[in-house]
């Protein structure tokens, strides 16, 4: 399977991946984070200070969001570059992509914690301890049905 990245792809790969990556590793935090200074505000300064929970709570999720977006947008940028011509190639035993940061082969049993979604699927590799990015295109569901549950 191949895939010809358009600048749209691009930027959606990016928003949908950072996204995805945000709620699943900073939302519990960010929510644990405002409702704790929620409380301690509330405590100190009786009503008023509730608000400091959902004020501090948004300023730590932007950052959150904007210190994720950067690496994210690196990585895929390298690896899915505007006019660059990705593949893909499934086996019994491996997924193989060939992206333009070069070529790697994931075997399917290494891929846990399946995410799978419209335009991204997240996959944790087992032994790397990372999220692996797989644009949607390069993953139909017939392959999709190989990944654990």
């Amino acid at each position: 399977m191949e895939w010809t990245v358009t600048a749209a792809e691009q930027a959606t790969l990016i928003r949908t991946t950072t996204w995805r990556l945000w709620r699943r590793l900073s939302l519990y935090l960010v929510l644990l984070f405002g409702c704790a200074l929620a409380v301690l505000g509330a405590a100190r300064w009786d009503t008023p200070g509730l608000l400091l929970g959902p004020v501090a709570a948004g300023a730590m999720a932007a950052w959150f969001w904007f210190s994720a977006r950067g690496p994210v947008r690196r990585m895929l940028v390298a690896a899915y570059p505007v006019g660059a011509t990705v593949a893909a190639e499934a086996s019994a035993e491996a997924l193989r992509l060939e992206t333009a940061a070069g070529a790697s082969e994931l075997p399917w049993e290494r891929l846990t914690r399946v995410l799978p979604g419209p335009v991204v699927v997240l996959a944790r590799d087992e032994v790397g301890r990372q999220w692996v990015t797989i644009p949607r295109q390069l993953l139909p569901d017939a392959w999709l049905a190989r990944l654990p549950a």
